[in-house]
C-alpha cells in the first residue's frame, strides 16, 4: 500500500487525485486554513504522517460550506473524515476581543477571509463554527464514513464552554457536531490508531448493565433470558431468547459489539437441574435481527457517547455467551471486572 509520493503535495482536488491513479482516497483531512505544505499547520503534518503509514490522504481545503458537494469530490473515504477548523479557532479568526468582524484571515490566500470581493458573512473561506458545519456537510455528503474531529477548537470545546460570541454556553462540539470521535491535543499517535482500528475492522465494543428501573445494581438486574432451541443462519441451534432494555451505555450509539449483562433461566433444563442459572454476560453483535440501539443520551452534556439498547424475545446462540455455555449464570465476576474498567474510562470525560 506504500506508494513514494512523498515529492509531491498531497492531492487537493478529484484532479490531482486522479492524476496519481487512485480511484478512492483511504482519509479525507478538511480544513479551514489554506493548504500549506509545511509542519506548522496541523492538517499537512497529519496528512504526512499517514502518507507515511501507507495511507491515501486528500486534503480539502476551505471548502464551501452552504452545500456538502465539495465534500463530495474525492468520493467517500474507504477509512474516514479528519476535520478540524485550522489553526485558529473559527471564531477567534473570525472577530476580534470585542467582537469586531475581522476583515483579514492570514491563513487565507492573500489573507482575504471571503470567496471574492463581496465581504459577506455566508461567502467567508472559514465559517463561524467550522467544525460543526464541516462535520454536518460530510454527514450529508456520505452518512455511513465516520467522521473524526481534531484540531485546537475540537480541542478547547470538548467540554461544555462559554461562547463569547453569541454570549452563552454550548455543549461540547462532539455533540453539536454530530461526529463519531474527537482527538484533542497532540493528536499524532491517536490518529494512527484510529486509522489502523479503522482499516483492520476492528469491533467497537460496550457495556451493557444499567436499566432505568435498577440502574447499575447487579442484584436487581430485570433482564432476562430463557434457553431454549431456535433458528441461527438457517440451522437449529441451541440458544437463548433474551428480552432487555439498557440505558446510558458507554459507546452504545457507535458500539459494534454489545456486551450484554442478563439473568438467564433454563426452564426446560437444557443445560442441566438447575433453573435460575443467574446472571449471565454475551457479546452480541448490535446488527444482529431484534437489537434497537437507541437516540444518544446527553448526560450532564458530556461529550463521551452514552446511549440507550433494548430487545425482546431476541433468539440468540449459546456460544454467544461469554466463555461459551459453561460460563452461563456466572456473569457476576466479568461484569465487576467490566465495571472498574468503564468507569476509568467515562468517568474522567465528565471532569
Amino acid at each position: 500500500m506504500a506508494h513514494d509520493t512523498t515529492g509531491s503535495f498531497l492531492p487537493a482536488s478529484r484532479a490531482e487525485m486522479a492524476a496519481r491513479g487512485w480511484k478512492q482516497v483511504d482519509v479525507v483531512l478538511v480544513t479551514g486554513d489554506a493548504y500549506v505544505d509545511h509542519p506548522s499547520f496541523g492538517v499537512a503534518l497529519i496528512g504526512r504522517l499517514l502518507e507515511a503509514k501507507g495511507y491515501r490522504v486528500a486534503i480539502l481545503s476551505q471548502p464551501r460550506h452552504h452545500l456538502p458537494d465539495d465534500f463530495r469530490q474525492f468520493g467517500a473515504p474507504r477509512l474516514f473524515f479528519g476535520i478540524t477548523a485550522g489553526n485558529l479557532d473559527s471564531v477567534v479568526a473570525n472577530y476580534s476581543g470585542n467582537a469586531k468582524v475581522r476583515d483579514r484571515d492570514d491563513y487565507s490566500p492573500d489573507g482575504n477571509p471571503y470567496f471574492g470581493d463581496q465581504a459577506e458573512k455566508k461567502l467567508r473561506r472559514r465559517p463561524d463554527r467550522a467544525t460543526i458545519l464541516y462535520s454536518n456537510l460530510a454527514k450529508a455528503a456520505f452518512p455511513q464514513v465516520p467522521v473524526v474531529l481534531g484540531g485546537i477548537e475540537a480541542s478547547l470545546r470538548r467540554f461544555v464552554h462559554y461562547d463569547y460570541q453569541q454570549q452563552r454556553l454550548r455543549g461540547s462540539v462532539l455533540t453539536d457536531a454530530k461526529a463519531d470521535l474527537l482527538v484533542y491535543g497532540m493528536g499524532e499517535r491517536a490518529v494512527l490508531e484510529v486509522a489502523a482500528r479503522l482499516a483492520k475492522g476492528l469491533e467497537v465494543p460496550c457495556f451493557a448493565l444499567t436499566s432505568p428501573e435498577a440502574g447499575s445494581d447487579a442484584a436487581s438486574i430485570p433482564d432476562y433470558g430463557v434457553v431454549c432451541r431456535g433458528t441461527h443462519q438457517g440451522k437449529e441451534v441451541l440458544g437463548m431468547r433474551v428480552t432487555w432494555d439498557k440505558r446510558y451505555i458507554t459507546l452504545g450509539p457507535v458500539a459494534s459489539l454489545l456486551g450484554l449483562a442478563f439473568r438467564l433461566y433454563d426452564p426446560e433444563g437444557l443445560l442441566g437441574s438447575k433453573e435460575d442459572l443467574g446472571i449471565t454476560c454475551a457479546l452480541v453483535p448490535t446488527k444482529h435481527p431484534g437489537v434497537n440501539i437507541g437516540r444518544r443520551h446527553l448526560p450532564l452534556n458530556a461529550a463521551f457517547q452514552n446511549g440507550p439498547n433494548s430487545g425482546k424475545d431476541v433468539f440468540m446462540p449459546i456460544d454467544w455467551i461469554i466463555g461459551g455455555k459453561d460460563y452461563a449464570g456466572k456473569g457476576w465476576m466479568m461484569l465487576m471486572g467490566c465495571l472498574a474498567a468503564g468507569r476509568s474510562i467515562s468517568l474522567p470525560t465528565s471532569s
